[in-house]
């Protein structure tokens, strides 16, 4: 009834100290130890631990009472140079020692257990085990065994000197661990024949040196902010790689909207390039975050910098506009306006003054003090200004003043409707709803100028003829009528070549019995909203494709007035208004695409004579007059149909499906990278866009992420994305 409760034995109470130590006024140099919450069993440990120690005379332990659970230890020692204390530690860590040697032997009889176990079970009749891995703790114990050798000079072999700062070391474990005394001891340096070394360049402190010396022997390092900078001059300066490392590991883990910038110049001073580019991720990310949440971090940007975040396509900005980069701008030069007022002309060409609204420029930006002190500047806003007075020229200007920020993504025309290709989620989502009607499969024609949509030769209702035109603005999504093709025709080629787009080919109506070839060629003026007559040398052609270069227009392939496929190839000078062969491409094929990159031409699905769909992209080199295969499609059979093709950035898309017994069985999306020359698996076009042309567009990132949350509610009803506008 009278014994205390069990955790008693184990826990301490408020207050109370694990170990109490106090000098024996009996005895001479030495010292009892009273250690709570622990019995006979650490304490025999301890005094038999103490009694090897030689200079230890006496150590003995009591327990006052069995329910007391207390250790009275009394230890003397030889000598004052050699306290008490100083054998209670040196017990304590040779303790410890034996301990993990005692573990270490444990684990190892025990994985030989399970070992002389598994030897039992033969994989096979022909092969067995004969080794095994070991894994313990020798090599921490071995540093630590070292490490305590550094208290007596004679187990040292080596000192190095710091201010009036020794410390004691080996010889071997710095060369391991450290290419600068590596360097020294190898070498024909006097340090090299001598015991000790004076390290220079440390005179405002040791603690890095210190650290450091601490880290080879234990391989850990305390890192704060307050003394990284130490830690990295010593680990940097003594060339210690794990050290530098783990310094590097901190600063990455640490950086945060309100020190990046700090982080950034420790990391260039001491050339850290993982830090560096890590660390320049995270300010392009944040650049904007920066100013309005950090600006004492945003104004020690340097103006490299700000420049290289300027230029950038990509630079991500959430929900802030040029407007917001503007006003940052002019902050970061009123910041220290007498160094960098010279650099303001430079950063506002990067300032993308023409997506601002005209509002904005008339109101703030025209007004503004930096503005008026420089021409050049005032140019820029009148130019953004004058942009928005001639919309009909928008299209014509390809300027980085009204390029959108972001990458370009693949659109798909659909019979209705737009879709983009959501590379992050990896699927076609539906973009917005478009003024055309079921066109299926696709008699009309599209082309992008300067990233608006042009969508050629469409029919709005079964009363009308394939006249109809419409532009799209990728950066206001409106759609605007303009004004009809002077001819009903469907399945011809579009172009565009400076300031005016050009149509070919293709046949008069769609669903005739009698097809009536178009063999002009006719000119639409972006600028005047006209449509004229260019040439009657045009091709007697539909189903084509098309595509310009240095103000020519190669053209090939499709159907010819007896319908049969063909694989002619020409070239038509706009200069001369006149057409001429080139050499044939290797197969005929219809209803294909040509797209130039690197000076080539390429010929991209399509079907053959038969039918059948074509498994090879060409390769046409405009200087040599030569046409070769560049790549087949993936997995493509006999019967593989292409249903979509388009390029974005150096990437050629293309969806297939492959057939059996005219049942579709398979539908697959590819990816062709031009440069590392490899197929990619992506996803299969959507179903209302099979057979539609595929262009490349930028839109506003935070416009992309409305349209793509609310696509889903916006079909079946009355898009508010749509906007008509007569020109």
């Amino acid at each position: 009834m009278n014994a205390p409760a069990t955790f008693e034995s184990f826990l301490l109470l408020d207050g109370e100290k694990k170990i109490i130590v106090e000098k024996d006024t009996k005895v001479p140099n030495a010292v009892v130890f009273t250690i709570s919450k622990e019995d006979h069993t650490l304490a025999n440990m301890l005094r038999a631990q103490l009694l090897k120690d030689p200079e230890v005379i006496f150590a003995g332990y009591k327990i006052p009472h069995p329910l007391e659970h207390k250790v009275i230890l009394r230890v003397q020692t030889a000598g004052h140079e050699y306290s008490p204390i100083n054998a209670m530690e040196n017990a304590i860590k040779d303790l410890i020692f034996e301990m993990d040697i005692k573990l270490m032997n444990y684990q190892r009889c025990e994985q030989c257990r399970i070992f002389n176990d598994d030897m039992l079970l033969f994989e096979n009749a022909t092969s067995a085990r004969t080794s095994v891995n070991m894994i313990s703790n020798y090599a921490k114990n071995i540093l630590a065994k070292l490490s305590l050798m550094r208290d007596k000079v004679e187990l040292c072999d080596f000192r190095i000197d710091i201010n009036d700062k020794q410390f004691l070391c080996h010889k071997f474990l710095l060369i391991a661990t450290s290419d600068y005394f590596k360097a020294m001891f190898n070498g024909n340096m006097n340090e090299s024949q001598s015991n000790h070394v004076e390290l220079k360049g440390f005179e405002n402190s040791s603690h890095g040196v210190e650290s450091m010396i601490n880290f080879c022997y234990s391989g850990s390092l305390q890192i704060t902010f307050d003394n990284i900078d130490q830690l990295l001059h010593a680990a940097t300066h003594l060339q210690i790689k794990h050290a530098i490392d783990l310094c590097s590991e901190f600063l990455i883990e640490s950086c945060s909207i309100n020190n990046c910038i700090d982080i950034y110049k420790i990391a260039d001073f001491y050339s850290l390039t993982n830090v560096l580019d890590t660390v320049h991720l995270f300010i392009s990310k944040n650049f904007l975050s920066l100013m309005f949440h950090a600006r004492e971090q945003f104004e020690q940007l340097t103006y490299e910098q700000i420049y290289q975040e300027l230029s950038s396509d990509t630079l991500e900005m959430n929900t802030y506009n040029e407007y917001d980069l503007f006003i940052m701008t002019c902050t970061w030069i009123e910041a220290n306006r007498i160094e960098r007022e010279k650099y303001a002309i430079d950063l506002f060409k990067l300032i993308r003054f023409m997506l601002m609204t005209p509002e904005r420029l008339c109101d703030h930006v025209r007004k503004h003090e930096l503005i008026n002190i420089n021409e050049q500047s005032r140019k820029l806003v009148e130019d953004a200004l004058c942009y928005y007075a001639s919309p009909n020229r928008q299209p014509l200007l390809n300027d980085i003043q009204c390029q959108i920020r972001n990458e370009p993504v693949l659109v798909a025309i659909g019979e209705i409707e737009l879709f983009t290709l959501n590379t992050t989620l990896d699927r076609w989502e539906t973009l917005c709803q478009a003024p055309l009607e079921e066109n299926y499969p696709y008699p009309f024609s599209a082309i992008t100028v300067n990233n608006y949509l042009y969508v050629l030769g469409t029919c709005r209702s079964s009363s009308e003829e394939y006249k109809s035109c419409y532009r799209f603005s990728a950066r206001t999504c409106e759609w605007t009528k303009l004004q009809n093709l002077l001819h009903d025709r469907s399945r011809f080629a579009a172009v565009h070549i400076d300031k005016y787009i050009y149509i070919m080919g293709g046949f008069e109506g769609f669903k005739r019995t009698t097809r009536i070839y178009v063999n002009t060629i006719e000119r639409y003026s972006i600028e005047h909203d006209q449509w004229e007559s260019f040439s009657t040398d045009g091709p007697q052609l539909s189903s084509l494709a098309a595509c310009t270069y240095n103000n020519s227009i190669y053209l090939g392939g499709g159907k010819n007035g007896q319908w049969s496929k063909i694989a002619d190839f020409y070239c038509f000078s706009i200069d001369k208004r006149q057409l001429e062969r080139r050499a044939s491409m290797l197969n005929a094929r219809t209803t294909h695409a040509f797209h130039i990159f690197d000076d080539k031409i390429l010929a991209i699905g399509g079907f053959d004579d038969d039918g059948n769909g074509m498994l090879s992209i060409e390769s046409y080199d405009i200087h040599s007059d030569q046409w070769t295969i560049l790549t087949s499609i993936p997995g493509a059979i006999s019967k593989t149909w292409p249903q979509s093709l388009g390029t974005v950035n150096r990437r050629i898309y293309i969806s297939v499906f492959h057939t059996s017994n005219s049942f579709i069985v398979m539908q697959e999306g590819y990816f062709f990278d031009l440069d590392t020359q490899q197929w990619i698996k992506a996803p299969v076009v959507h179903e209302r866009a099979r057979y539609c042309p595929t262009v490349q567009l930028r839109f506003p990132k935070k416009f992309l992420r409305s349209m793509q949350t609310n696509s889903i509610s916006s079909l079946g009803a009355t898009s508010n994305n749509i906007l008509l506008m007569n020109s």
